[in-house]
């Protein structure tokens, strides 16, 4: 019993530990009119080569190029 309990914690940590990782990738690459948050206001980042910058569009913040 004890084999099964530390099995299934182990499954259970991999699984966790190996979705943060994409997720944090995922939000590190903006596009061309994705909404970004306020606190990204002015920042640049880049997308296939385009430079792109966090600006505000009327009441909310949007990647441009």
């Amino acid at each position: 019993m004890n084999i099964l309990r530390n099995s299934t914690v182990a499954v259970l940590a991999a699984v966790a530990l190996s979705t943060v990782p994409m997720a944090a990738a995922h939000a590190a690459t903006p596009t061309a009119g994705q909404f970004c948050s306020k606190k990204d206001a002015g920042k640049t980042g880049s997308n296939h080569g385009h430079k792109l910058k966090c600006t505000k569009n009327g009441k909310v913040y949007q990647w441009k190029a």
